[in-house]
């Protein structure tokens, strides 16, 4: 079989991430229904990251743990695809969400060369100068997203933390982590 450049692309089972209850939500009808789940993402993920690792050159950053509000009884549905310039991990709650915007947790990207996209500045660790845009809302929303730049790179994440604080300081939180981490 002849290897090609294309697009490879792999879905895990939901299990393959580990998750511990953080805290309920507020007391509401869904609360008795959700709790913010630490998860931790890079050892969660070590198989993907290194398939991820087999089809680019391009190193992965990823922050060591994340908090998502997933609903009891719901996993957490993983897809990835790497190719020469880059990689990318999408990460939904419950089988087949595909993306959809109401399960929709998060996506971290990296990709050769690459622009920055967005003009609110933020500094990150190791003096690194990122970029953040807030959720934004139309027909329907976008999640908050960062991006920096690292040797030629973009990194990209868009994400629904859970936890407290702003939007900002949770996505600020979790590309520290990422950069503080350094490849996986």
């Amino acid at each position: 079989m002849r290897r090609t450049a294309a697009l490879i692309t792999a879905v895990t089972a939901s299990a393959a991430l580990t998750a511990t209850a953080v805290a309920p939500l507020a007391a509401s009808a869904a609360a008795s229904r959700a709790a913010i789940r630490r998860f931790a993402l890079a050892r969660g993920l070590r198989r993907q990251i290194a398939a991820i690792e087999r089809h680019t050159t391009v190193p992965v950053l990823l922050p060591d743990e994340v908090l998502i509000d997933v609903p009891n009884g719901h996993g957490i549905e993983q897809k990835w695809s790497a190719n020469r310039p880059g990689w990318q991990i999408s990460l939904g709650i419950g089988p087949r969400c595909g993306g959809a915007n109401a399960c929709f947790v998060g996506q971290f990207t990296g990709t050769r060369g690459g622009r920055l996209a967005f003009r609110s500045r933020v500094r990150l660790h190791g003096g690194v100068i990122g970029r953040y845009k807030p959720s934004t809302c139309g027909a329907s929303c976008s999640p908050p997203e960062i991006q920096w730049k690292l040797r030629d790179v973009l990194y990209d994440v868009q994400f629904r933390a859970a936890g407290s604080g702003t939007d900002k300081q949770k996505l600020v939180a979790i590309a520290n982590s990422a950069l503080a981490a350094g490849p996986r």
